[in-house]
């Protein structure tokens, strides 16, 4: 654990780092939800020092009307608290929230909060993510150039569309 924690204070220290691990496909999801007009939050398991750094070098400061970090809550993830205060705090329903995960643990919190779920699996999460079950395979995105696609699917199901669609 001491030596994770070193290699991602490293990281996080290093704005080029940060800034070349972008998910370019996630990124713009994001700014093409809050051009649709749909709220948009971050739920995070980092430290609020730590996620408000990564979000300015990274360009996203202004990206999210909420951000959640471990700071705010007692219990982390997959206990649902981080995501029950986002809901609460964005006065959204639980059910109307489409919550991006890229871990089981995320998605266990998702799922135990009432909101639906989208995987979001990277090189280290992937098998771990498909192992674990806790979503349909329509639902876990391995391949990012599918992720605005799955998005408007889920949001589609779940009758969250508003006027427009991701483009």
């Amino acid at each position: 654990m001491r030596l994770r924690l070193l290699i991602y204070e490293e990281m996080v220290s290093d704005p080029d780092v940060l800034r070349k691990s972008q998910w370019p496909h996630s990124v713009s999801l994001v700014r093409a939800m809050r051009k649709d007009g749909y709220r948009t939050a971050l739920g995070t398991m980092s430290d609020r020092r730590h996620s408000h750094r990564i979000l300015e070098i990274t360009g996203l400061a202004d990206a999210f009307d909420f951000v959640a970090t471990a700071d705010d809550v007692k219990h982390g993830k997959p206990d649902p608290e981080i995501y029950t205060l986002i809901s609460k705090s964005l006065d959204i329903a639980p059910s109307q929230c489409l919550v991006l995960e890229d871990s089981p643990s995320g998605i266990k919190a998702a799922l135990t909060a009432g909101m639906a779920c989208i995987a979001v699996t990277n090189p280290f999460t992937r098998q771990v993510v498909h192992e674990a079950g806790l979503l349909d395979a329509a639902w876990i995105v391995d391949e990012p150039e599918r992720l605005h696609n799955v998005v408007n699917r889920m949001l589609k199901e779940k009758q969250f569309v508003q006027s427009s669609t991701i483009p």
